[in-house]
């Protein structure tokens, strides 16, 4: 009985190994072997009970990368790096208003810049910000 299983799983293995070489009647027409296997298994119905197989899907985000991992990364509570970059440099912005000697000001200036740079590598090109020159918020805060 285990002999005529073996030599059965053996048919079986042989049929589906050399199941694309004869997908169609004419020479020319080719199909690897993974997509034989795939489309034998929906014409026998393998795929007919899977979970989620009438669900729609968005066809923007199959062409943008970048959106659906994003979309992943929200619907999952988690922000891009980037996003809690710029949520820091709008709160180190505003902390810097509040200092009024040159030393906190410049260690703010320079931390802000950094966290900027950071932030421009990491973001869309159309949200990218400008760090702030120390000397120009020197002169407008008139110091």
């Amino acid at each position: 009985m285990k002999n005529r299983n073996e030599n059965m799983d053996s048919e079986r293995a042989k049929r589906i190994a050399m199941g694309d070489q004869s997908t169609s009647q004419f020479n020319w027409y080719y199909e690897d072997h993974i997509t034989s296997i795939v489309r034998r298994a929906e014409r026998e119905g393998q795929f007919d009970l899977i979970k989620g197989k009438d669900l729609v899907l968005d066809p923007d985000m199959a062409y943008n990368p970048d959106k659906q991992f994003n979309k992943v990364l929200k619907d999952n509570g988690i922000l891009p790096r980037w996003v809690e970059l710029s949520r820091e440099i709008d709160h180190l912005k505003q902390e810097l208003r509040m200092f009024d000697d040159r030393y906190n000001i410049e260690r703010s200036v320079k931390m802000i810049n950094k966290k900027v740079m950071d932030y421009n590598l990491g973001c869309p090109s159309t949200a990218q910000k400008s760090g702030i020159r120390l000397e120009d918020y020197l002169r407008d805060k008139g110091l």
